[in-house]
């Protein structure tokens, strides 16, 4: 029959703690033909359970089906004061196991705890792991000192950085300022000499043109600038004259050093052509 295991109790013959073992005979015909009881000392499994060393795990004990401890006692007592010594009651078992294994919480005083319960076999007995939250988190604690260590540093990187970043960028625009007020100063000048002074790019695209430069070819700057010179200054070159500039100015490009060359161009105004020093 099925076997039957009451909640330990300390023996009257040697004052120990014991619990009894018991389970039916009957004839093969059904008829009962007595009872079998065996006392156990639970000093053998105290011994078991007390050797179980887990990280992080607070308590491994052996419960009947009452949620009687039958063996092993809480280093971090879950439910009871006096370290659940065995006979101690922790919680009915019967509706709580339905299944093999079963987990949750439990809230004492003010931390929670991680239990697990599991049927130890076919017999009327459950395997009981507990664990404080305290104990679960700490290796999280120690994984995340390094990283929050880490996430630190970078963040004092990144902040002088930034700041890095801002002195440049605000020494840049100061910089850019500067540069702004020189250039403004060159203009200022390259337009206030009477020479007429025209600057193009490497795509023959005007640049900069002068008030003398209007002055001479009849032109307005807003005209030139951003256009090819052949075609901006066509209207105002003597014909075939266009060509001959624009030879002129590839010829300064491709100079190796500044040119000192001069040469004459024709530029008609007011039907009338008049022949002009050019020096590139």
């Amino acid at each position: 029959g099925a076997l039957v295991i009451g909640a330990p109790e300390i023996a009257r013959v040697d004052g120990q703690w014991t619990f009894y073992v018991s389970t039916r005979l009957v004839y093969p015909d059904g008829r009962l033909r007595g009872v079998l009881v065996a006392a156990i000392d639970l000093e053998h499994f105290e011994t078991l359970y007390e050797s179980v060393r887990l990280d992080s795990v607070s308590c491994v004990q052996l419960l009947n089906l009452e949620g009687v401890v039958m063996a092993g006692r809480s280093r971090d007592p879950l439910t009871a004061e006096d370290g659940e010594a065995p006979g101690a009651r922790c919680v009915d078992l019967h509706t709580l196991l339905p299944s093999k294994t079963v987990e949750g919480e439990e809230q004492m005083s003010d931390e929670r705890h991680f239990v697990a319960y599991r049927r130890a076999g076919e017999f009327p007995l459950v395997m009981r792991v507990g664990v404080d939250e305290r104990l679960a988190l700490l290796p999280w604690y120690r994984i995340m000192r390094p990283i929050v260590a880490g996430v630190v540093v970078l963040l004092l990187f990144v902040l002088g950085t930034t700041a890095l970043l801002v002195r440049n960028l605000a020494r840049k625009e100061t910089l850019e300022a500067a540069l702004k007020e020189r250039d403004e100063q060159l203009r200022n000048m390259v337009h206030s000499v009477k020479d007429a002074i025209l600057t193009v790019d490497a795509d023959h695209r005007g640049v900069l043109f002068n008030s003398a430069a209007e002055h001479l070819f009849g032109a307005l700057a807003s005209e030139v600038i951003g256009r090819p010179i052949g075609s901006a200054l066509s209207a105002y070159l003597a014909p075939g004259q266009v060509d001959e500039l624009c030879a002129r100015l590839q010829a300064g490009w491709q100079s190796s050093g500044a040119s000192d060359a001069l040469c004459v161009i024709e530029v008609s105004r007011h039907s009338q052509v008049v022949p002009v020093e050019l020096g590139l």
